[in-house]
């Protein structure tokens, strides 16, 4: 998930892919831990996202969210 990964802080991510989201945002994986393994941090870091479509409709079997 690049949107949660500190190593795009601050910086515009511009996807060329036609069509975003519509995979979702995946089910929370807890560890013993108590760390989420499904994301990379609890915010996004990115500054702006930038799509040609974005869907609110995600479809794949373990989103959680959009």
């Amino acid at each position: 998930m690049y949107v949660t990964d500190p190593s795009y802080a601050g910086q515009l991510i511009v996807f060329t892919t036609p069509l975003i989201n519509n995979y979702g945002f995946p089910k929370d994986i807890i560890n013993n831990y108590d760390i989420n393994e499904a994301i990379e941090s609890d915010k996004p870091s990115c500054k702006a996202i930038i799509v040609q479509e974005f869907t609110e409709n995600s479809s794949h079997y373990n989103a959680q969210k959009s």
